[in-house]
């Protein structure tokens, strides 16, 4: 984040059913994961990287309307 840029905060709170709740305990497990925040904070990393290699840009989708909050 840039200097003079005001501090964004987004907050989740939802709980993981099935298959995908399954994955994260096994991955915690293993120790790639100690805590559920950290696993949030590193897959939403990671997607980020995912969308910049396939160009996805913020900023174009909201110039054409296709990024809009409700």
């Amino acid at each position: 984040m840039g200097k003079g840029k005001k501090e964004v905060t987004e907050r989740f709170n939802f709980e993981l059913t099935g298959e995908l709740a399954e994955w994260l305990q096994e991955m915690k497990r293993r120790g790639f994961f100690s805590s559920n925040p950290e696993a949030v904070r590193l897959s939403l990393t990671m997607l980020r990287y995912y969308y910049s290699q396939i160009d996805v840009i913020v900023e174009q989708a909201e110039k054409n309307g296709k990024n809009k909050s409700p």
